[in-house]
């Protein structure tokens, strides 16, 4: 997407979606537990694909997300919390934190099936 450099990754499995949480809520709810875990999963897979490459610095970013799911689009999810879930697993990973992402471009196909991915693209912005 971006003229500057650009990483793509891809995410196997289903990312629980973001859910707000309390300090003491993250250790006691179920929905809290399983998105922390979820988290750190698709973070393990970003590092292993970061692998010999130097994470984003403090650079404007864009990022496109792609979640393709066995059954097409699921509208049980809410986007806005499945694109936050990506986001925050990045953290420290892909960049050092998603506040320098400027531009999102997210979208799930209702006609694709297969297995469970997310596809990420994120690439450095350039000046307007």
């Amino acid at each position: 997407m971006g003229a500057g450099r650009t990483i793509t990754f891809v995410i196997k499995g289903k990312p629980t979606p973001y859910v707000r949480m309390t300090r003491r809520g993250k250790w006691v709810k179920p929905e809290a537990i399983r998105y922390l875990n979820s988290k750190a999963a698709v973070a393990v897979q970003m590092r292993g694909q970061m692998k010999g490459r130097e994470k984003f610095g403090k650079e404007p970013l864009g990022v496109k997300l792609t979640f393709c799911y066995e059954r097409g689009a699921d509208h049980r999810r809410d986007l806005d919390n499945e694109i936050k879930a990506m986001l925050d697993a990045a953290n420290g990973i892909v960049w050092g934190d998603d506040r320098w992402v400027d531009e999102i471009v997210a979208g799930r196909p209702m006609d694709l099936h297969g297995e469970d991915n997310v596809f990420m693209e994120v690439w450095v912005r350039e000046a307007l």
